[in-house]
């Protein structure tokens, strides 16, 4: 039944490579606050709770995008800020900066899955 759904294996692929690469680079954060930014606990806590509110306004954020701008421009942000996570990460040796940088994939992702929900 799936195998007559050419368009359904492609997207389910695509997405599967897509979330392991983040779930699996998802560990490796902490490693990188603790060992390079030298950050504390608490200021871990503060960086997944920026993360958290930041997943939120993307709820609310990317389907407004996605209505007003289309869902090629939403598409189009989304992978150019998961394209540059890793290089502004890299270059945020300071908390604050790290704080809002570690929220990027979050913001993103919520286009990713919303524009994935709505396919």
């Amino acid at each position: 039944m799936i195998r007559r759904e050419p368009a359904f294996i492609s997207f389910a692929s695509k997405k599967f490579v897509y979330f392991s690469a983040m779930t699996l680079s998802a560990p490796i954060m902490p490693l990188f606050l603790v060992r390079e930014v030298k950050a504390t606990d608490s200021q871990i806590g503060t960086i997944t709770m920026t993360m958290t509110l930041v997943m939120l306004v993307g709820y609310f954020l990317w389907p407004w995008s996605s209505r007003k701008y289309g869902g090629r421009f939403v598409l189009l942000a989304t992978t150019f800020g998961m394209i540059f996570y890793p290089a502004l990460t890299a270059a945020t040796p300071r908390f604050r900066s790290s704080s809002f940088m570690q929220a990027l994939p979050d913001f993103s992702n919520q286009a990713l899955t919303w524009s994935s929900l709505m396919s």
